[in-house]
């Protein structure tokens, strides 16, 4: 009697993956394992929306990261997003 198998799934490298990968300490960490610098948009200097803080890499030796705008509601303060940041 001949057993036949079920083909395994090959996993592809994932292009867009960086850094080391997740571990239960890492993800409940306060911050990550990168450095990060910000900048902060006026809302003076922009029209359309009330500013906002970019947060950004400070190291590129692992690959090429995006960066994390965030801005408040038109009527809101960057105050009110703080929070949000590191």
């Amino acid at each position: 009697a001949a057993v036949a198998l079920a083909p395994v799934a090959a996993v592809a490298a994932n292009p867009y993956e960086r850094g080391p990968a997740p571990t239960n300490a890492s993800i409940e960490a306060a911050r990550g394992s990168f450095a990060i610098a910000s900048t902060t948009v006026s809302r003076s200097s922009v029209s359309t929306f009330g500013g906002g803080t970019i947060y950004y890499p400070t190291d590129t030796s692992a690959g090429t990261f995006g960066a994390v705008a965030i801005s408040p509601g038109f009527t809101a303060s960057q105050s009110s997003i703080a929070w949000l940041g590191p």
